[in-house]
């Protein structure tokens, strides 16, 4: 623990450092005015006489550059459609044109939103249920999520694996989780506690043959400073730090697994601005720009590449258009 602390201390300046880089970057961004590649998704929403989604037609354009001279076009075509039982049963059924073999379902009831994702009509390849115990859909209760296709591997940004995972929530906060591997047949179960579990805590912990993680965390206020240690059988592997910086929000993350990230957060004019930078593998840094809940305009910045994305919206405040610009390094 002292040694985590140790590590914690000695990375206080990251935050100055990458909020110089941040602020450098995003000027960067601004000013350039050739892309590599430009891609832009429209959205055509089209309304029923109750002033609901009946349907929404996509089109994504994809245009490619090199050395300023257009090399590359590609669009692609969706279509998300809506059907309503009444006001709070529906469903949303996705379909795409470079996926033309995948169709993707979610139904909204009252206290629960199910998806579907299917290969071929018949192969469930993605499944997601949230079960709320309440209206609003604020209090979760139940999740379950299953990530597999035809029992292989399905290849996601973060692992690749095919799995099965139950989510147990009380009192709207998470409770316990079981993930069963579909490929080694191993199933794990992790215990979440708000503070250090006590002898009642931990007897009420089933017994079981499965590996069993107990993930706990503590509080404590240094000064302004708020301090979160996060704990898994008693071993530290995570510490975040929140603190005010001149009216901007600080939450500095780090894990002894080398996961570092950092979140700034402020306000500019009518504009809520969240600064995301991580070292991780890699630098990486993206400010968002959010108005009235929506995201207006994001910068981000990494090793390889910086990009600019903008949004615009409708009068409903549903998307009409998202142009994404990269320009590599």
């Amino acid at each position: 623990m002292n040694n985590a602390l140790n590590i914690m201390k000695s990375r206080v300046l990251l935050y100055c450092i990458l909020l110089a880089i941040v602020c450098s970057c995003t000027k960067t961004v601004k000013q350039s005015k050739d892309f590599d590649i430009i891609e832009t998704n429209e959205y055509i929403n089209i309304y029923n006489s109750k002033g609901k989604l009946d349907s929404v037609k996509i089109t994504q354009k994809q245009l490619m550059y090199e050395s300023n001279v257009l090399t590359s076009v590609n669009i692609y075509t969706g279509l998300h459609t809506y059907t309503y039982q009444n006001n709070s049963l529906y469903s949303i059924t996705e379909t795409s044109e470079p996926k033309r073999n995948i169709i993707r379902t979610t139904y909204y009831k009252d206290k629960s939103e199910e998806t579907i994702e299917l290969r071929n009509n018949k192969d469930t390849i993605d499944y997601s249920l949230y079960q709320y115990r309440d209206d609003d859909k604020t209090q979760l209760e139940y999740m379950r999520i299953i990530r597999r296709l035809n029992g292989k591997p399905i290849i996601d940004i973060d692992i690749n694996d095919n799995y099965e995972e139950w989510y147990f929530y009380h009192k709207g906060h998470l409770s316990n989780k079981v993930r069963h591997d579909c490929n080694s047949s191993q199933t794990e179960e992790t215990y979440f506690f708000d503070a250090i579990p006590n002898k009642e805590n931990l007897q009420s912990i089933p017994k079981s043959k499965n590996k069993q993680f107990i993930k706990y965390h503590t509080y404590n206020t240094i000064n302004d400073t708020l301090i979160e240690k996060y704990f898994t059988n008693g071993e530290i592997d995570m510490v975040i730090r929140k603190y005010n910086d001149n009216g901007k929000q600080v939450e500095h993350t780090y894990a002894t697994d080398g996961f570092e990230i950092l979140h700034i957060r402020y306000k500019e004019k009518d504009m809520d601005v969240t600064v995301t930078s991580s070292p991780f593998m890699g630098n990486s840094t993206d400010s968002t720009y959010t108005k009235n809940g929506k995201d207006m305009r994001v910068v981000r910045v990494d090793d390889e590449a910086k990009c600019l994305i903008t949004y615009d919206y409708d009068r409903y405040g549903n998307l009409t258009k998202e142009v994404r610009k990269t320009k590599f390094f």
